[in-house]
């Protein structure tokens, strides 16, 4: 299984509380994607600030985009 997340930089008019990051995290469970995490991030090396937990993936990137304007294409897919 490759183990990807999703992460954007949240635009300046939509950043609050210092949430500066967004990502979108699997939700591993005896190795199979169980859901995903959408956390907020002041920076990237640091503990998520907020997170939401949602059962796909679309829908963990339409409350990014509701709440944060986050679009399909801000979006970078990075292994881990």
């Amino acid at each position: 299984m490759i183990k990807e997340k999703h992460i954007a930089k949240i635009p300046d008019n939509y950043a609050t509380n210092n949430q500066i990051w967004i990502a979108i995290v699997p939700h591993i469970s005896n190795n199979e994607v169980v859901g995903f995490y959408l956390n907020t991030y002041e920076d990237l090396t640091m503990d998520s600030i907020f997170d939401t937990w949602f059962k796909e993936l679309g829908y963990a990137k339409e409350a990014a985009l509701e709440d944060f304007g986050i679009k399909e294409s801000d979006w970078k897919k990075i292994a881990f």
